[in-house]
């Protein structure tokens, strides 16, 4: 910054945790003591914080507003809102997977639980699988176009997705996906000139 003549608000800094974002705000406060650079005009913090603060200044644009971001336990209880008790939605794809009339496409790569558990199925395996679909930026309506898509987990995560969104939450892969449509659509960081991670 100092040696390139670059101004602190045309940086983002960014890590993948918290600790390490922190620990860059401690270093930088040290090195910058002295000169006229203010710290707080640096936009530093983890992946997911400096989505959210974009998102929560500019979301109007692809009409995101008002949200809160889904801890673990919010996705767990939205989740368990449809699968346990079990929904309508939900006790239809059992009896369509039990008759075998939800073939076709790739098989579920998820062991249902025990019929003598409450729940079908493994919420651990769930979000694994949801979550590794959205860090790809496939929601539910792009997922059923995939040649091997599976039915049983699109029926699961499109009413997940409704459920989540109906409920004004985001969970952590939303704040990447949704940031980028945003920035697709308009530039909202034209200011931003360097990204250091």
């Amino acid at each position: 910054m100092i040696e390139h003549s670059i101004r602190p608000e045309h940086i983002i800094v960014t890590t993948f945790t918290k600790k390490a974002a922190n620990e860059m705000k401690e270093r930088l406060s040290q090195m910058l003591e002295g000169t006229n650079i203010q710290l707080n005009k640096l936009v530093i913090g983890t992946f997911h914080s400096i989505c959210m603060r974009i998102l929560m200044q500019y979301g109007y644009v692809i009409n995101l507003k008002g949200f809160k971001i889904a801890a673990d336990r919010d996705w767990d209880d939205v989740m368990k809102s449809l699968i346990d008790p079990i929904t309508d939605d939900i006790a239809d794809i059992r009896d369509l997977v039990s008759n075998g009339s939800l073939n076709g496409g790739k098989p579920l790569q998820l062991e249902r639980n025990k019929p003598s558990e409450k729940s079908p199925y493994d919420i651990k395996k769930l979000r694994k699988q949801i979550s590794k679909l959205k860090s790809k930026g496939i929601y539910p309506d792009d997922y059923s176009l995939q040649k091997d898509y599976n039915k049983e987990l699109h029926i699961i995560f499109k009413l997940f997705q409704e459920k989540l969104e109906s409920s004004g939450l985001l969970d952590f892969d939303d704040l990447l996906v949704k940031t980028s449509q945003l920035l697709s659509k308009r530039n909202c960081v034209s200011k931003i000139k360097h990204v250091l991670i």
